[in-house]
């Protein structure tokens, strides 16, 4: 029986365990779909703002576990002068 302690474990376990490749015959099919998606003008726009917005949140999650404070994760990127 797990425990509520167990489970980044057994979340890292799922994220980080072996899956079965997919055949070449998935492979294109997704291929294709995402390329009528992003060459079509309305799921550019779409996809554009998602990933925007998935950046943006990449950010926020740093700055939450740095407790806020990303001066110094700006500084480590800003060049010297």
């Amino acid at each position: 029986m797990s425990t509520l302690a167990d489970w980044p474990a057994q979340l890292w376990d799922r994220v980080a365990a072996a899956q079965d490749p997919v055949s070449w015959q998935v492979s294109l099919l997704l291929a294709a779909v995402v390329l009528a998606v992003i060459w079509s003008p309305g799921g550019y726009r779409l996809v554009r703002h998602l990933v925007t917005l998935v950046h943006e949140a990449g950010h926020a999650v740093v700055a939450a576990l740095r407790a806020g404070d990303c001066r110094e994760c700006a500084s480590m990127l800003t060049p010297p002068v």
